[in-house]
């Protein structure tokens, strides 16, 4: 398992979807999932520490979870499969471990709030990672860049998902992240 950590939220230009930008937390491989806007502002309410009148949906979970005894250890994409990501909440109640599955945007959001590691799986990595094209500065599918791609991919291409509207996303002006 690989530490990421939310590097950006970024808006698909063309059809304003939300991308959340994972970045290893001691490596140059990004990992982009589209999610939902309301899932993308809940991201962004946990990571500006936005205090809310009423518990949003994730606030709630984490009380819940709180209440409950148990606590939120880490959470998990766990897999890549037709172009859907997966993920798990490992949280810990009484000494027993919970694998509860989870959206990744939601256990995302979840992690944001109990200040919890996210991971990725490295052969969801090794299917979806990113990095930043050193000469056009343009964040570019692993496959795109020789040296990167591990030998034991499945294809040669992203996720189909990924293919389709990475031209299209809005980096800022600089092409940071």
């Amino acid at each position: 398992m690989i530490e990421m950590k939310v590097e950006n939220i970024l808006v698909n230009t063309t059809n304003n979807s939300r991308v959340v930008l994972l970045k290893e937390d001691t490596g140059e491989r990004y990992l982009p999932l589209f999610i939902g806007t309301a899932e993308a502002n809940a991201i962004a309410i946990a990571i500006e520490n936005v205090d809310m009148p009423r518990p949003l949906t994730h606030d709630l979970a984490k009380s819940i979870i709180e209440n409950l005894g148990a606590s939120l250890d880490q959470v998990v994409i766990t897999e890549l499969r037709d172009d859907v990501f997966y993920g798990i909440m490992v949280l810990h109640k009484s000494g027993q471990e919970l694998r509860i599955d989870s959206r990744p945007s939601d256990c995302m959001a979840i992690a944001l709030r109990f200040n919890a590691p996210i991971y990725v799986d490295e052969p969801v990595l090794d299917q979806a990672a990113m990095v930043i094209d050193t000469e056009t500065g343009e964040l570019k599918p692993v496959a795109d860049l020789p040296g990167y791609w591990p030998a034991k991919r499945e294809t040669d291409q992203p996720p189909e998902a990924f293919r389709e509207v990475l031209e299209e996303l809005d980096l800022g002006d600089d092409g940071e992240t």
